[in-house]
């Protein structure tokens, strides 16, 4: 859905000392959830449609390939290198949004 929450609960539950894995795939489960639960109010109130547009089409493909590539990676990483690939993407997409605001 777009809130962002995703890289502050991850970052969130490493902080506080959890299993870098196990901080990946909650936060994954339940972005997941929150988007199943957010469209099908969106679609009961009217306000989405179940339409299969293009965009709607290839965003469900994308996801779909890179969910088996995505957990056989985070499986096989090593939880520090883990940790250090998410704060680095975390920071850089705390910079890009930055730099968004201000431009």
């Amino acid at each position: 859905m777009g809130g962002g929450y995703g890289p502050v609960s991850t970052a969130g539950l490493i902080i506080i000392k959890a299993n870098p894995k196990k901080a990946v795939g909650s936060t994954i489960l339940s972005e997941g959830i929150v988007c199943v639960m957010g469209f099908l109010i969106l679609t009961m109130l009217g306000k989405a449609s179940i339409s299969l547009n293009p965009l709607t089409i290839s965003i469900t493909i994308a996801a779909c390939l890179a969910t088996l590539p995505g957990a056989y990676i985070t499986k096989k990483i090593n939880p520090d290198q883990l940790k250090l690939i998410i704060a680095t993407f975390i920071v850089l997409l705390g910079v890009y949004t930055i730099f968004k605001a201000f431009h």
